[in-house]
């Protein structure tokens, strides 16, 4: 019975989750991490009926987030997730600026929770851009380097290779709704265990559902091998602009357009016209979250005018900048 009434109680949370993001997207209002302001009593009221019914002490939807302003971990001094056991393994983490944690990798898969600032990751050949509100998925044992030019903060869970299996197998970059941030968190703070208690076994088992079911997001962009290619890209990532400029660029490297737009798709999969795009995708992304201007953000980026700007955005990712920007 009582089991079935936590089941039911989760379930519930879901369902009030969703009809809350229906309510905030009907009235439009402000957002602070994907919630709406809940009043004083809608919290107490929503906080005394998670406890009873999950048998967890869920973080409010409050604006100030409770354990959410209070990181346990400067990155040079976390604990290896390799050295301890049990199924998962939480830390939240603050770092300072700038932040380069060198390439590395651990055995445990990782799902990395952005809270505030922006965070580049490089896999191999392919770069992901981290924003606040979304998270990043790295499976076990991939080589991978995490870099920030701001402060930022994040929540990070390690998985075991047994929890893992049932989770994607290639990197990638998660849209997080209030629910699964709301269990990120929780299992976060859960202290180091070998052994789950029974209720921290069904939480887990509702986060893990929550993540197969979480929409990849197109923040990630892979660069050629070339040396000409690479020294094209580089230019670009320094600069977005000059992708307005294509044809002058790709001389000054003794290429073509044509050209070098066939080698980009042989090499990354993209001509270079969308390669171009998704750049100016994953640079207004990272110009946004750190709070520029919509005006701004197309400027910085070479559009004539701001309307093309939103009309691209808005197209890869189906909201508009200014209302990805508020996140």
């Amino acid at each position: 019975m009582g089991q079935d009434r936590r089941v039911k109680g989760l379930a519930q949370l879901r369902k009030c989750d969703e009809q809350h993001q229906e309510q905030q997207w009907r009235c439009g209002s402000v957002c602070i991490m994907g919630l709406h302001r809940a009043t004083s009593s809608e919290i107490d009221t929503q906080s005394r009926w998670q406890r009873r019914m999950t048998g967890i002490d869920i973080v409010s939807n409050t604006i100030e987030f409770g354990s959410l302003d209070m990181p346990r971990f400067d990155p040079r001094h976390a604990p290896d997730p390799d050295s301890v056991r049990g199924p998962v393994l939480g830390l939240f983490i603050d770092a300072p600026a700038p932040h380069d944690s060198g390439e590395h990798c651990h055995r445990r898969a990782q799902l990395l929770y952005a809270v505030s600032g922006v965070l580049q990751i490089s896999i191999g050949h392919t770069q992901y851009l981290l924003p606040p509100t979304m998270a990043a998925w790295i499976p076990g044992g991939l080589p991978h380097r995490a870099q920030a030019a701001k402060p930022f903060a994040y929540r990070s869970l390690y998985f075991d290779a047994r929890l893992a299996r049932a989770l994607p197998s290639v990197p990638r970059v998660l849209g997080v709704s209030a629910l699964l941030r709301e269990l990120i968190v929780c299992v976060a703070d859960w202290p180091v265990q070998a052994t789950l208690p029974v209720e921290h076994k069904r939480v887990l088992r509702v986060l893990m559902d929550a993540l197969l079911v979480a929409p990849e997001q197109p923040l990630r962009l892979t660069l050629p091998y070339d040396p000409r290619l690479r020294r094209i890209a580089e230019c670009l990532l320094a600069e977005p602009g000059l992708s307005r400029e294509l044809t002058t660029l790709t001389a000054r490297f003794g290429l073509t357009q044509r050209h070098a737009s066939r080698l980009f798709l042989a090499q990354t999969g993209m001509g270079l016209g969308a390669w171009c795009q998704q750049l100016r995708l994953l640079a207004g992304s990272r110009l946004l979250a750190e709070g520029l201007s919509v005006a701004r953000v197309s400027e910085a980026l070479g559009y004539a005018q701001e309307s093309a700007f939103i009309a691209m955005f808005k197209r890869c990712t189906g909201q508009a900048p200014g209302r990805y920007r508020q996140r």
